[in-house]
């Protein structure tokens, strides 16, 4: 069974929601449906006392998500939801096309 986010992401129940973040859905999907983890680059800007990260995440070496924060965790998070939102986006347009070839 799954939930919804507040803003549209699917976590599955009987995980522990508080832990079941979208870096560890994003790993499941990418797994799933493509037998690989996805990979993360990380950079920085500005002064130590107010640095901003970035993140990129690829899977199947093609870019999926970018997602930016205060720390390296929020960058990455923040890159895993666009991921699974552009994952999700492109599975469920596939499903149309199928459908339509059919």
């Amino acid at each position: 069974q799954k939930t919804s986010g507040s803003d549209g992401e699917q976590y599955a129940l009987g995980r522990g929601l508080e832990r079941y973040d979208a870096k560890t859905a994003l790993q499941e999907v990418a797994v799933r449906d493509t037998g690989e983890l996805p990979t993360y680059r990380i950079s920085s800007s500005g002064p130590d006392h107010d640095k901003r990260f970035s993140a990129h995440v690829f899977v199947e070496g093609g870019l999926c998500g970018v997602g930016s924060g205060r720390s390296k965790k929020e960058a990455e998070q923040n890159a895993a939801r666009e991921a699974l939102d552009s994952l999700g986006a492109r599975r469920a347009g596939n499903r149309g096309h199928d459908a339509r070839a059919s």
